[in-house]
This record gives structure tokens, sequence and C-alpha cells, in this order.
């Protein structure tokens, strides 16, 4: 590209251009120079897009399209910051961007280099402002709209459901030291080794194991010598951990029958 020295003076200023054109031999009231040359001729970087006359009269990106949550709530996380950039596919597209977050009296700002959503952990309850500048090697655009949106106040951990109980029940045969008690139970872990206890009212216990089917369900046939008329106090466990239990583990309903 080759523009006079005289409209090129216009732009950075007729001396300056005369005496740089002087120094490579041209009149500058007559002869066109082209612009590579005066560039190369001084030693300063050739940078071509620099020197298009249209990029020189307006190269600003321009100002972005914002699609933020705005003046909404918002959950804590998982929320980011878009914006569009109405140049990308021109001259004007910006190539960096710097992002201004607002909230508690605290700014931030934050560089971008590329086009894609900012995601951040939000505080909760919290108003936040934001506003997008765009920028390209010409310097910075006009800057978007400020939006604001507000962050869910945060709940309290709910606490964890604590699992089913199993459920047993026990039937019996025999009488005194031929006694025979079967339990039968399920929602008890699948394949899983069972520990049956069996407390009198002396809390003397008996424990005897038994294995779960792959559905869970117990079939346990215990001889129990006993005491006919004597109660005896029936419960069964998996091993799972209940906290809410005094012994720290999920035990089933408990099952009171006397020995026949």
């Amino acid at each position: 590209m080759s523009v006079s020295v005289r409209d090129f003076g216009r732009l950075l200023g007729a001396e300056t251009v005369t005496a740089m054109a002087a120094k490579v031999g041209v009149d500058p009231t007559v002869r066109p120079v082209s612009v590579r040359t005066l560039i190369l001729s001084f030693g300063l970087p050739l940078q071509p897009a620099n020197l298009r006359i249209s990029w020189l009269k307006g190269s600003f990106p321009q100002h972005p399209v914002d699609h933020p949550p705005d003046s909404r709530e918002v959950p804590v996380r998982g929320s980011s910051l878009q914006w569009n950039d109405p140049g990308r596919e021109s001259q004007r597209k910006a190539t960096a961007w710097n992002l201004h977050l607002q909230f508690e009296g605290t700014a931030k700002d934050f560089a971008i280099s590329a086009l894609v959503p900012f995601s951040m952990d939000f505080d909760s309850d919290t108003f936040y402002s934001w506003s997008v500048i765009p920028a390209n090697e010409f310097g910075q655009g006009p800057s978007s709209t400020t939006f604001t949106f507000h962050t869910e106040s945060s709940t309290p951990p709910q606490p964890p459901v604590p699992p089913a109980k199993p459920t047993i029940s026990v039937t019996k045969s025999g009488s005194g030291g031929g006694s025979v008690f079967v339990v039968d139970g399920f929602g008890f872990t699948p394949n899983a080794d069972v520990r049956i206890r069996a407390v009198d009212d002396t809390l003397a216990e008996r424990d005897f194991h038994q294995s779960t089917d792959g559905a869970g369900r117990l079939d346990a046939r215990l001889a129990i010598p006993c005491i006919s008329g004597l109660p005896l106090h029936f419960s069964a466990t998996d091993g799972r951990p209940d906290p809410s239990d005094v012994t720290g583990v999920l035990f089933s309903n408990t099952v009171t029958t006397s020995c026949p």
C-alpha cells in the first residue's frame, strides 16, 4: 500500500514525515512514498496490520454483548458469566477482555484471554455487579453495561438419612431343651454374614451367624435349649454402621417370644 507523504503527514505529523522522507531521498511534496519503505528505513518493526489506514481511523473493539444472570438469584456454585464479541468476524475483533467484578465493597479484575465462560465459586447471599471491557492491539474498546445478580442463600447441610432397618420375624417349635427357633428376615445386605442375637431377661446373650441370599433375605433355623415360658429377645445385624444405635451398628427390629 502507498500513500502520498502529504497524506501520511496528516496522520503522523507533516514535519516528522517530511524529515523521514528526506532521509530516504524522496521529494516530500511530489513523489509518493511507500509506508513500508519509511518504516524499514528507520529500523522500526514491520506490523502490516497496523499500517491499514482504515484501522487507524477506527480500530478499537466493539461493545461486548452480554448474556449474564442479570438481577436474579443464581446458585453459589455452577454459575458462569458469559459475553459475546460483536466484532469477532471483523477487523474490530477483541483479543482480550478485562472482567471487572464488584461485591460487598470489594473490587476484582480478571484478565481474560479467550472468549469462554468465566466461572468461580461465588459467596452465598451476596449482590454482585460486573462488566467487561474488550481490547485488542490498538487498545481498549467501550465497556459493556454493568449487570447485577444475587446469589442464593446457603442452606445448612441436612443430616444423612439413616438406612432402613432390616425386618425379622420368629417362629418356634419343640419345647424346653429341644426348642427350635426359625428367624426369617429381609432388608439385609445381599450375600452378607448376619449375626443373630438372642438375649434372655438375665441379659445372657447367644450369637448365631447365617448368610443372606442375593436379595438380602435371611432364613436361619436355630436350636436353642431354654426353659419353657421364659422370654427370649431376637435381633440381627449385617454390620452396617448406624450412629443412632448405642452399639454403632444397624440392628433389625427386636422380636420377643417365649421359650416353648
